[in-house]
């Protein structure tokens, strides 16, 4: 049987509605790197679970390097694909990367079905989760817990003063907590994050 699939912002809308939960933030194109890169969609509980669409439409020519920063940032992510680019998207994402496979019903809305369920991610890494948070929400965690020092250090000193203050299960909370507290808003001005160095 031939699979229709949707166009990208049929897939997008019809996501966020799957998505749009009780419990559950979303925030549209989250910006990682300095906003190198942005996920389609972040989903907020406890944890960070990205989705990226991948439409008929679109190439791969993008995933693999989007595959290696996710998988450093987001605790699961789930890969959102029509059926024309499947099977080499499969031989591109991690296997904890969830699957689901975007198609077209009956009355020509989109709809998913879930090929893989998206496991933890093995290895995050807790210096580019820390650097989701903007230099003012830093500050206030390190205030929080009465930290000193850091007034003055450049964003990616104080990204790795956090490191040292909070294990990664705080992180995990305390990222999950303000992203969700921003409430939509959006960093347009990078600078707030003075990202000069990223020492990978």
């Amino acid at each position: 049987m031939l699979l229709h699939a949707p166009r990208e912002r049929a897939i997008r809308d019809a996501l966020n509605a799957r998505l749009n939960e009780p419990g559950t933030a979303l925030i549209d194109e989250l910006g990682i790197k300095h906003g190198d890169f942005r996920v389609d969609i972040c989903a907020i509980t406890h944890e960070l679970h990205g989705y990226e669409i991948k439409s008929d439409q679109d190439t791969l020519s993008r995933l693999p390097a989007q595959a290696k920063h996710f998988s450093l940032v987001f605790h699961r992510m789930t890969l959102v694909v029509g059926p024309k680019l499947l099977g080499p998207a499969l031989a591109i994402v991690p296997p904890w990367w969830g699957i689901w496979l975007a198609t077209v019903d009956d009355d020509g809305l989109a709809r998913f079905a879930e090929l893989r369920e998206a496991g933890p991610n093995p290895q995050p890494n807790y210096r580019w989760v820390v650097r989701l948070l903007w230099r003012d929400e830093l500050h206030a965690c390190l205030r929080a817990v009465g930290a000193r020092g850091y007034s003055k250090l450049k964003y990616w000193e104080v990204a790795n003063m956090m490191l040292k203050t909070f294990t990664p299960e705080e992180l995990t909370v305390l990222v999950a907590r303000i992203l969700r507290d921003r409430k939509g808003q959006e960093c347009t001005d990078w600078s707030a994050t003075d990202n000069s160095t990223w020492d990978e």
